[in-house]
């Protein structure tokens, strides 16, 4: 294009030397010459060169516009000269969709899998600063957000997270155990080639409270072992060295008897504990009606409430339901025992059983000395006695009402208590109809 504009403008300046050549005269100097010739030359090209950049302009317009429309789909065709180019283009074009897609499906996957963890997951890059965290380690560590960038001084102040972080940075992999709001959390510390270091938070809360419960409860019937069976060698050694008069024999025997008995009743309670706690009852899973099976317990409690001198009444509507029958009826039995154990005198229980919205509901009522507020949380634990010496003086064991609550919870029910000192206490029961 410009040796075209070029050329014309030579051509037309020769044209136009020639037409006046002849106005010249031999006076006309030399330079008069040269600078006419110039403005000539200026003149013819503002002249050429104002439409040649219109034309041009328009035509360069006219070839770029299928380029800047073209849009890679293979259904369009342009100059043959960009064939080869295009080609390729399209090509690593859609290579690079395969690729992103591929890395948009990897982190939508990997993003499903840290959102629905229950563990907590945080990755920290080697300059401290947070590369993902989930949901679950957010709710860990009691903050709203954590993102990306930010640093784990800023997340965490614990000075034995960041003892760990630094160890994993250095390729030394940990974990540690740290109570964080009444939970307890088992944090991994694992080193990340060229990442930085992987941190692991698990909820142990549960087998926490699980092993301080087996200790307890270990110490508990070792505790509660040991009274009986102290009692029962005690008297059977003054027995066996003739250290006992022969009228204080009978209540000697009558003694060893008793505590006897109640060693029995811990020992069945215990066993009848660790088959709930296995959740595999040696009892089949039958149909029964639970009216029929509560008037049973009642006809066989009875002679327990007339000696406590407490009376029973019962509005009980008939209800089938489909559960562990020997478990119930001794849910049945301990809620009524403790009901007559802790009444008073002239006192009664009041029975009710009614059906609604695919459940049973129990709720067993006495006048008895009640249960101070300070101890309603506490009557489900293992061994819990409010009164220890009246709960040794009427033979309880202190697993009743842990026994009703385990099988509540095998029956996938709801147990409820609610009581005022020297007024009564109400325990309510809602079973599921149906055992699954």
């Amino acid at each position: 294009m410009l040796l075209s504009m070029f050329s014309g403008i030579v051509i037309v300046t020769v044209f136009l030397a020639f037409l006046m050549y002849g106005q010249f005269d031999h006076s006309t100097s030399v330079s008069e010459m040269f600078w006419k010739f110039i403005l000539l030359d200026l003149i013819v090209i503002m002249m050429i060169t104002w439409p040649i950049l219109l034309v041009t302009k328009r035509l360069t317009k006219k070839i770029i516009e299928p380029i800047n429309q073209f849009t890679f789909n293979g259904e369009q065709e342009i100059y043959h000269e960009l064939s080869p180019f295009i080609k390729k283009i399209s090509q690593q074009k859609e290579q690079i969709h395969l690729q992103l897609e591929s890395l948009a499906n990897r982190s939508a996957t990997i993003e499903a899998i840290t959102t629905s963890m229950k563990e907590g997951l945080i990755v920290v890059n080697e300059e401290g600063s947070v590369v993902i965290a989930n949901k679950s380690a957010m709710d860990f560590l009691g903050v709203s957000s954590i993102e990306p960038g930010q640093n784990m001084l800023e997340v965490a102040r614990n000075i034995e997270i960041h003892q760990c972080i630094k160890a994993s940075l250095e390729g030394i992999s940990s974990n540690i155990e740290i109570n964080l709001a009444s939970r307890v959390i088992n944090f991994f510390f694992s080193p990340a080639p060229s990442v930085g270091t992987v941190i692991l938070m698990v909820d142990i809360t549960e087998k926490f409270q699980a092993e301080t419960m087996r200790r307890e409860f270990s110490a508990n019937v070792s505790h509660e072992l040991k009274t009986p069976l102290t009692t029962i060698s005690g008297y059977a050694e003054m027995l066996e060295t003739d250290m006992v008069q022969a009228e204080n024999i009978g209540p000697f025997a009558g003694k060893i008897r008793s505590e006897s008995v109640r060693l029995i009743h811990l020992i069945e309670d215990i066993i009848r504990l660790s088959q709930l706690d296995e959740e595999n009852p040696l009892d089949a899973i039958t149909t029964f009606d639970f009216a029929e099976l509560i008037e049973e317990v009642i006809h066989q409690i009875t002679f327990k409430a007339d000696q406590a001198l407490v009376t029973i009444e019962q509005n009980l509507a008939s209800s089938k339901i489909t559960a562990n029958r020997q478990l119930i009826f001794d849910m049945v039995y301990n809620l009524l025992g403790n009901a007559i154990k802790y009444n008073k005198v002239d006192g009664s229980i009041r029975i009710r059983l009614l059906e609604e919205e695919k459940q049973v509901k129990l709720m067993i009522s006495d006048t008895g000395i009640g249960i101070p507020e300070e101890h309603l949380d506490r009557v489900f634990e293992r061994f819990y006695r409010i009164d220890s010496s009246r709960s040794k003086k009427t033979g309880g064991t202190g697993l009743g009402l842990s026994i009703v609550k385990h099988i509540v919870q095998y029956h996938k029910g709801t147990v409820e208590i609610e009581s005022r000192e020297n007024v009564g206490t109400t325990i309510t029961v809602r079973l599921p109809v149906c055992f699954d």
